[in-house]
């Protein structure tokens, strides 16, 4: 009697979603289409799209849920940990306290840094080794706990799967590993880096310029930009370095005196950025230095997505 109360109810329900569907259905599908395209707010449109997190679509699959759905960065390793998740929750009063405990400590952290470091991928990128390692360790006690096989097979099984694993990692990007190997031990050629990224563009001709220069007592102001001193033996003072931000933090928003200060305290001569950074305004500290560039510099070079300044 029960079951066919239980096939009934499910069959009435199906039969109100299909009602449903037929009458409202493509209102549904507009308004759903309609949220998931839309843009998302509080960021600029340049770095959402260059985050991967324009819309509320890739919002939720890119950000929040980018350690399970950002297969070109992660994979689908990180789906093993949901059936284990699951299996312990049903065997919740059988778990052992160290499993109980990781259990814990993985789920807060996952929870935290999906929704406060969902902007960049690579913190959601520390979980990945914590995973992969949990999932070995609990594989590893389900089957000498449930199933009658010695810990010596299971250890050279693991091993094995372990060693197969890497080799077939390393088999299929070996090209890869092999180009950024020699790349990383030969000396920096500005052609080969200009070859190595067409795509995203290598500033060349800056490089060129400033290698150029006679190095006199005076500093560039870079944002983020190793090439500088991957290229250039120029000094470079880090934007975001506690002296220069300090300054920030004294003078607030009086501008001419920021750039006084950067000349007197730094001997800052340049301003090394990209178009990247300029984007960067929902941040005060970004809204000086572009406020800056725009009222106290030259714009001497541009290419690509850089831009070299000269402070006046």
């Amino acid at each position: 009697m029960i079951v066919v109360i239980g096939i009934s109810t499910f069959l009435f329900l199906i039969f109100l979603l299909t009602i449903f569907w037929v009458f409202w259905g493509n209102a549904v599908s507009e308004i759903v289409a309609g949220w998931l395209h839309r843009p998302v707010s509080g960021t600029s449109i340049q770095h959402s799209k260059m985050r991967e997190i324009s819309t509320q679509k890739d919002l939720w699959l890119n950000g929040y849920l980018g350690i399970f759905f950002r297969v070109k960065f992660f994979g689908y390793i990180n789906w093993l940990a949901i059936p284990l998740v699951i299996y312990f929750l049903t065997q919740f009063h059988q778990a052992k306290r160290w499993q109980l405990a990781l259990l814990f400590v993985l789920t807060l952290s996952t929870i935290i840094i999906c929704t406060m470091g969902y902007k960049n991928y690579r913190y959601q990128l520390t979980l990945y080794p914590v995973i992969l390692t949990l999932v070995l360790l609990y594989t590893y006690d389900i089957i000498i706990d449930k199933f009658n096989i010695s810990k010596k097979i299971v250890n050279l099984f693991l091993m094995a799967t372990i060693l197969i694993t890497l080799a077939a990692g390393i088999g299929t990007n070996f090209s890869k590993f092999k180009s950024i190997l020699i790349d990383r031990l030969k000396q920096p050629s500005i052609k080969s880096a200009h070859v190595q990224n067409p795509t995203r563009g290598f500033p060349a001709q800056i490089i060129q310029f400033l290698n150029n220069l006679e190095q006199e007592d005076w500093a560039i102001l870079e944002c983020n930009q190793p090439i500088l001193y991957y290229y250039t033996n120029k000094r470079g003072v880090y934007y975001l370095s506690n002296g220069v931000v300090s300054v920030l933090i004294a003078k607030r928003k009086k501008f001419a005196e920021i750039v006084t200060e950067f000349k007197k305290r730094f001997n800052i001569k340049y301003i090394f950025i990209s178009e990247q950074i300029e984007a960067l305004n929902r941040h005060n500290r970004w809204r000086v230095l572009n406020t800056i560039t725009k009222n106290y510099c030259d714009l001497i070079m541009e290419e690509y997505t850089y831009k070299l300044y000269r402070l006046r």
